[in-house]
């Protein structure tokens, strides 16, 4: 309990004792009375007062110490309120205080250790936050630039399908013209792409393909006709394609 609490504490019992009617709880709570006088003195050391200049030039008269450390003492001004090193006081007030340099040096330096394990700490969290943040950027890229492909599979390859992208929609618009009468509708731009990580065991050359994909770069083939082409390359995969955009 706060020592400057307890005088109001301590009348308030009185004050119970003489409205009660029965001389047990009297006597009881007289009993709580004079435990609370005697320990009103316990825990609240007088430290005294202090007047010091601070670093900053600044004269403190008489200022109430509240507690006093190893290394340092610890004040209040009215409003005011702060903490002064014993090392930046005089030497009386030092040994007024119990200074002990080798005991003070030990406390300056577990203090330091603390605040380099706190720093060490928020700089670890701070670049977690970064990773996490930048993670979900990426993230949100890759999913962004998912794409439906659908058209005709060109070949069956060891590593992927190539696909015809767009064949199968130009057939859509075949049909929808057969019907019309002829009439045009237009026609849609058919596009090679190279397609890894994708089950081929059930897939044959010829064959309709239809898959959400994500971007991975480019692919290279030699041509029939000896030449080198490079077109888009996609994966099935989604972590693949976020691995691929967080590489360096």
């Amino acid at each position: 309990m706060d020592s400057n609490r307890l005088p109001q504490f301590v009348i308030a019992l009185y004050t119970l004792c003489r409205h009660l009617e029965t001389t047990m709880k009297k006597t009881l709570l007289l009993g709580l009375f004079i435990t609370a006088v005697g320990f009103s003195g316990l825990g609240a050391e007088d430290f005294g007062t202090l007047t010091f200049t601070n670093k900053s030039g600044k004269v403190y008269t008489n200022a109430l110490v509240t507690s006093v450390s190893q290394d340092r003492v610890i004040w209040r001004d009215g409003a005011s309120g702060g903490s002064v090193r014993l090392t930046d006081l005089p030497a009386a007030v030092q040994k007024r205080f119990g200074y002990d340099s080798a005991k003070a040096a030990n406390v300056e330096s577990q203090r330091a250790d603390n605040a380099a394990l706190r720093r060490e700490a928020f700089a670890k969290a701070k670049d977690e936050a970064l990773r996490t943040a930048e993670l979900k950027k990426k993230t949100d890229e890759v999913e962004a630039a998912r794409r439906l492909i659908a058209g005709s599979i060109l070949q069956v390859l060891d590593d992927g399908i190539l696909v015809r992208h767009g064949t199968m929609g130009n057939e859509i618009i075949r049909q929808a013209q057969q019907r019309a009468g002829g009439r045009s509708y237009g026609s849609l731009n058919t596009e090679l792409v190279m397609i890894t990580e994708v089950d081929t065991s059930n897939l044959v050359d010829g064959a309709n393909a239809r898959a959400w994909v994500y971007p991975l770069g480019t692919y290279s083939y030699t041509s029939v006709g000896g030449g080198m082409k490079t077109i888009k390359k996609y994966t099935m995969n989604k972590e693949t394609a976020l691995r691929a955009v967080q590489a360096p």
